[in-house]
């Protein structure tokens, strides 16, 4: 899975400062007491993966691949981040 994830700038420009190994979500529960437990909205659809998917996914250029978009909100209902995933779609399974 490729994922990447967009923070507001203005609320979460902190995380420039910070050393992020290990979980994001731990790291603003217990530090920042913000707590990203709500998904909002997700897309799920079909792409096929680009040269650069599948050199990262070690898979072969036009791959299906499960492309997901998803607003995370914390406790509050305030917006965390977008998060865009690219999955491999034979190596994942979801359950809804």
């Amino acid at each position: 899975m490729l994922e990447n994830n967009f923070y507001p700038y203005d609320r979460f420009s902190f995380l420039m400062e910070e050393q992020l190994e290990g979980s994001v979500y731990e790291l603003l529960r217990h530090k920042y007491s913000i707590d990203p437990n709500q998904p909002g909205e997700t897309i799920l659809q079909i792409a096929l993966a680009d040269e650069y998917q599948a050199k990262l996914l070690e898979t072969t250029i036009g791959q299906a691949l499960f492309y997901m978009h998803t607003i995370i909100y914390d406790q509050h209902g305030s917006p965390v981040h977008v998060g865009k995933q690219y999955i491999i779609g034979d190596r994942y399974q979801f359950s809804i």
